[in-house]
């Protein structure tokens, strides 16, 4: 037999008859495929094992994280059925592919590994190093089904948790998981789970389109329990975990997908400060307006800063911005933060955002009004030393945390309804941006061809 699908088939009543050649199987191609051996007639009727097997059992590639599953071996003559091992009745193996929808190019050319760990605290498996892992499969780069073009694909054992790790050096910023189709309400889920990276720490999370935060359980995920798109953050482990299939009100999962989005966040909310800049105690805490020049001189024992004047946020303050501001290099420990609705400008020639927190608005509270920020030098000057490696001029810098909340337009993104010509003064929308869309906003406008010369 030969398959070369990458896909999962279900066979019965398979019959071997008058069978000399030495190969009765020939996964061609990549070796993902899933074979549903109805009743075991592939498996009973060709000598893949050493005995015959009852009800149904699936034939599938002798991945190493396959068979760490004691309801899966290889072949009893692996040559014969090119590496193939069967799972028997009491396993059930479903596939999932893992791509990038938005930027291939970062698992292009990369290996993913996998290895599966055991259902309890995980404790043993909290040091896995690149040797650890058991399983390698490759990016594929070409038409892997009608909707999946670039992806992973790997078979697993439903019920089971598995860590999934790439080579060193990669990070992606978003991930599509697809579930397979075979996927049915009331199966056991396979739970998935990825390393913590420095600068892949938390996830912005979709399912169905629909953003999730990360904090969606509190406790670990139950293979058993868990619902297609739950999802379990252990931040003290420093690992992520995704229920994929599971309970999800379905008969069967068709082209549902999760997706998560990593934007290089180390902390959300409630960020731990650095050694030596931990949490101020609450008798030096100081709160005041940046325009109350007395509140100044007795919270923060200096006078007001003078324009175009060079100076840090101390740690135990907290400013809120009700005026202009024009300073030279603003470096923040504390807490600066802008709210309300007043149009504002912050002129300065360097931001530092060094151990503390710029904040406009919040995350329950939109910013209403308008905040322009103006960086101020020349272009080579270098002037602002931010660190024994950085130094630099016009300058916003981020190593503490950096939150920007404003509304976002009823209408983003809209179509042409007529063909815009060269020299054309005005075009036709579908949507109406008429309240939406203002004076000065910035449009981008891409074309609809690829001919671009």
């Amino acid at each position: 037999m030969f398959i070369n699908s990458a896909r999962e088939s279900v066979w019965e009543n398979i019959g071997f008859n008058n069978c000399t050649t030495t190969n009765k199987l020939d996964m061609v191609g990549h070796g993902k495929e899933i074979i549903y051996d109805k009743g075991a007639s592939i498996h009973n009727g060709a000598g893949f094992g050493a005995a015959n097997l009852t009800g149904d059992v699936t034939i599938v590639q002798a991945f190493p994280h396959i068979v760490q599953h004691d309801a899966c071996n290889e072949a009893q003559t692996p040559g014969s059925w090119d590496g193939a091992a069967v799972c028997d009745s009491t396993a059930t193996v479903r596939r999932v592919l893992i791509g990038n929808l938005e930027k291939d190019s970062e698992f292009d050319k990369v290996d993913m590994r996998a290895i599966m760990v055991t259902n309890d605290t995980h404790a043993r498996d909290l040091t896995l190093t690149t040797s650890d892992y058991t399983s390698i499969v490759s990016y594929l780069g070409k038409l892997e089904s009608k909707n999946r073009q670039k992806s992973f694909a790997m078979p697993y054992v439903m019920g089971s948790t598995y860590n999934l790790w790439w080579l060193t050096g990669l990070d992606f910023t978003t991930m599509s998981v697809f579930p397979s189709k075979y996927m049915l309400d009331g199966e056991d889920a396979v739970i998935l789970r990825f390393n913590y990276t420095t600068s892949r720490e938390l996830y912005d999370m979709y399912h169905d389109g629909t953003e999730v935060f990360n904090q969606t359980m509190t406790t670990m995920l139950d293979a058993t329990t868990c619902a297609h798109g739950d999802i379990y953050n252990d931040e003290e482990n420093r690992y992520f975990y995704i229920c994929v299939g599971g309970s999800n009100g379905r008969t069967a999962i068709t082209d549902d997908s999760v997706t998560l989005k990593a934007n290089a966040i180390i902390c959300r909310y409630n960020c731990p400060k650095p050694p030596g800049l931990e949490e101020c105690p609450d008798a030096d805490k100081k709160a005041f307006a940046w325009s109350n020049a007395s509140a100044w001189t007795a919270d923060a024992v200096r006078s007001k800063p003078e324009n175009g004047e060079s100076f840090t946020i101390d740690r135990c303050w907290t400013i809120t911005v009700d005026e202009n501001i024009v300073v030279g290099d603003l470096i923040i420990d504390g807490n600066l933060l802008y709210s309300g609705d007043t149009d504002l400008t912050l002129t300065a020639n360097n931001i530092h955002v060094r151990n503390g927190e710029f904040n406009v608005g919040a995350h329950d509270k939109d910013y209403a009004g308008t905040l322009r920020i103006i960086l101020n030098g020349g272009r080579f000057d270098e002037t602002y030393i931010a660190s024994d490696e950085v130094a630099s001029s016009k300058s916003f810098i981020s190593s503490g945390s950096t939150k920007i909340y404003a509304p976002v337009p009823a209408v983003t993104k809209t179509k042409l309804a007529e063909t815009a010509f060269a020299g054309n003064t005005s075009m036709t929308l579908t949507d109406s941006v008429i309240g939406i869309w203002n004076v000065d906003d910035k449009l981008v406008i891409a074309p609809s061809f690829k001919a671009y010369d």
